[in-house]
């Protein structure tokens, strides 16, 4: 299930995860922020997808329960777009720029 977690360092990540005891394991997690973006000539909101973990060996790692705020399910939209464009991919160093993400 790809889920939305609100870690206590602020930072919002989508990923598919698996829950444990302790723990949630995060498989090709990435940092969903929003950002505003010059299309011709006019400034727009965008999401932004990068890579959480980028230098972890397959890009899956475990969080410990405690160092999430809340977690939920992913938006329909973005879930899907998440695994279009980004899981199970090698993640790059360059964030990904979405056109939208709409708030179903």
């Amino acid at each position: 299930m790809i889920k939305m977690l609100k870690l206590i360092t602020g930072e919002d990540v989508v990923s598919a995860t698996e829950e444990y005891e302790t723990s949630f394991f995060l498989k090709w997690p990435a940092v969903v922020r929003r950002t505003t973006v010059d299309v011709e000539g006019e400034q727009q909101s965008r999401n932004i997808i990068e890579p959480f973990a980028p230098h972890v060996k397959g890009h899956c790692v475990y969080i410990n329960k405690n160092k999430i705020l809340f977690i939920g399910d992913a938006l329909p939209s973005l879930a899907e777009y998440y695994e279009k464009n980004y899981a199970m991919q090698e993640p790059s160093s360059k964030p990904i720029i979405e056109t939208d993400v709409n708030e179903d």
